[in-house]
């Protein structure tokens, strides 16, 4: 297994950043194996992806406290609010770090227990980021996978809690 690419680690943060730091919490993603098909918008050009992740837990437990301290370290606040039962808005403000400048705003709808849609803003200086993403979960992890294992879309298989 090879190491996460750093832009991969940024994308992550940005993704979960804004909801790790506010005082409601986003509800933890069913364990087991979830599909992930992304569309990223970065200065005009359009990027599609398809990832599959095997989570628990503990995984997303450990993803929380990694964006905490990515958040800590870009000095980044956040409110998160609920205007539906299965909807939530967060945004967040970076003054510090690499995302200094950055305000961040995510949309997450659980449209049930198995698909989830969100949408990601994120703004820095004139630099205009936008990304979509649709989760859904497909059942147990494969025998190959362990949590925190996600296959990306060029086959490579990275962990999110524990790189090597």
């Amino acid at each position: 297994m090879r190491s996460l690419p750093m832009s991969f680690l940024a994308m992550w943060g940005l993704l979960y950043g804004a909801a790790a730091m506010a005082d409601t919490e986003l509800p933890l993603q069913k364990a087991g194996l979830w599909e992930t098909r992304s569309q990223q918008t970065i200065m005009g050009q359009t990027h599609d992806a398809v990832s599959k992740s095997c989570l628990s837990n503990e995984v997303q437990k450990q993803m929380k406290s990694m964006v905490d301290g990515m958040n800590k370290q870009n000095q980044c606040t956040a409110t998160i609010t609920q205007p539906s039962a299965n909807t939530y808005v967060s945004e967040s403000r970076c003054t510090g770090g690499l995302l200094a400048g950055s305000v961040i705003r995510t949309t997450t709808v659980y449209e049930s227990n198995s698909v989830i849609h969100q949408e990601i803003h994120t703004l820095k200086g004139s630099t205009d980021f936008v990304a979509r993403q649709d989760s859904r979960y497909l059942g147990s992890c494969p025998a190959d996978m362990k949590p925190g294992d996600t296959v990306l879309s060029n086959g490579m298989k990275v962990n999110l809690v524990s790189p090597h």
